[in-house]
């Protein structure tokens, strides 16, 4: 290794693990960073793009911060290739050890940030654990029995008296004023009949519950909003397993680990190269924080996704779109499928919730892409859900029928005379 690698913070991770080549163009690009700085329009990001490889401007925040090139940043092409001199081992063997894996591994968490700490653990509690469940109850329980206590009723709020008139308040502030004060009338009669009130229109307590399937108000008891960073659809599958909604980067890992893991299933779903590495491009972490466009959720791709790595049950549940539940695709149902329901919702602002519905709820019809690419295993898991899927597709299409016969009373927009953009 060549001495201007070695004793530097940058390459500390790098050295001995991808090829000459790659570090050398680290090299250059780390030197370039000085001029171009943490502007991502003087730096171009050519090299990320070409090669795979962090760029100028993510080298000069890593310098600034003094931190390490992590071996995830870099294109897995330029890494080393190993071949160990190892034996299969053969039946009935005794000698059989893991205790050069666990090593390794106790190195790795030793040297991991808390992100990929939790990952770590994770897939060892699978191992180690597997009859045990990563779910948590909701971080907002509801409680379900007995009466809203009523507020206490005060004499003003039962007393007939009238309030005093503006009048009678300057009067009373100013005494000795020549005005003539105003004197309630001494004459007793009937009372002045009053229109009556109209009975004030109440609002659910539920915030966005407006922005879900009208029919389905009764069956939603609770709605949790989530930050809204451009990660908020992942944000809100990290807190619906009870992972947190900040650990969003850890959902991101495990969802490319399904993917990757079964790549053959998705590409067939995905149909061509080019989607299969949109999907992937757009599950990596953004380095910035704030995620782009690009890599914001999207259904029905990462309903699949979600659905399988997790065992579970993924709702989404819309408004202003196709409503779709997603089944795991190649995984047997989980004895307790009913239990195993997340929903996220989908608002008309590009935002995603979290939507926590009733038990025994009517739940939207499987996407039609599980029903052509799931495998045999998965073959029965919406069996459960059957008499729900249905309930839902029936109230769904009496509410579309009362929606047309709504629209048929409004008047056609002249588009011409008024400035109907200011009502969206």
């Amino acid at each position: 290794m060549e001495y201007r690698y070695k004793g530097q913070i940058l390459f500390s991770q790098l050295n001995y693990n991808i090829s000459r080549s790659s570090l050398n163009f680290l090299f250059y690009e780390a030197k370039r960073s000085e001029t171009t700085g943490p502007d991502t329009s003087l730096c171009g990001c050519t090299i990320r793009k070409t090669y795979g490889l962090p760029c100028a401007w993510i080298l000069s925040k890593k310098k600034k911060l003094n931190s390490p090139i992590r071996m995830d940043e870099v294109a897995d092409h330029w890494k080393k290739l190993r071949f160990d001199d190892f034996d299969p081992p053969k039946e009935n063997d005794s000698k059989i050890t893991i205790s050069d894996e666990l090593e390794v591994i106790m190195e790795k968490f030793a040297k991991a940030d808390d992100t990929m700490k939790m990952h770590i653990k994770e897939q060892l509690r699978k191992i180690a654990f597997p009859e045990t469940t990563d779910l948590k109850p909701p971080s907002q329980p509801v409680k379900t029995k007995g009466a809203p206590k009523k507020s206490k009723i005060t004499q003003e709020d039962t007393s007939t008296k009238r309030s005093p008139s503006y009048f009678e308040h300057v009067d009373a502030s100013f005494p000795d004023s020549p005005t003539p004060k105003s004197k309630c009338s001494d004459y007793k009669g009937a009372r002045i009949s009053k229109p009556p009130r109209t009975p004030p229109i109440k609002k659910s307590p539920i915030v966005y519950i407006d922005e879900m399937p009208l029919f389905m108000h009764k069956y939603i008891y609770n709605i949790v909003d989530v930050g809204g960073d451009g990660n908020c659809g992942y944000r809100a599958v990290a807190d619906l397993l009870g992972k947190g909604e900040n650990n969003h980067t850890l959902v991101r890992r495990e969802l490319i680990m399904e993917l990757t893991s079964y790549r053959d299933i998705y590409d067939r779903l995905y149909e061509n190269q080019e989607k299969f590495t949109k999907i992937h491009d757009s599950l990596v972490p953004s380095l910035t924080g704030i995620a782009p466009v690009s890599k914001w959720m999207s259904f029905p791709d990462m309903g699949h996704l979600i659905a399988s790595e997790y065992v579970m049950v993924c709702v989404d549940l819309t408004r202003f779109g196709l409503s779709e539940t997603f089944f795991p695709l190649h995984s047997r149902p989980p004895l307790d499928a009913s239990s195993r329901i997340i929903c996220i919702g989908y608002l008309r602002s590009r935002h995603f919730v979290q939507v926590f519905l009733k038990p025994g709820c009517p739940i939207p019809a499987t996407s039609c892409q599980w029903t052509a690419h799931r495998s045999n295993e998965a073959e029965t898991c919406p069996d459960p859900f059957v008499s729900r899927m249905a309930e839902f597709e029936e109230m769904m299409s009496q509410e579309r029928e009362k929606n047309r016969e709504r629209s048929k009373n409004i008047p056609i927009l002249d588009l011409g005379s008024t400035d109907w953009f200011r009502e969206f």
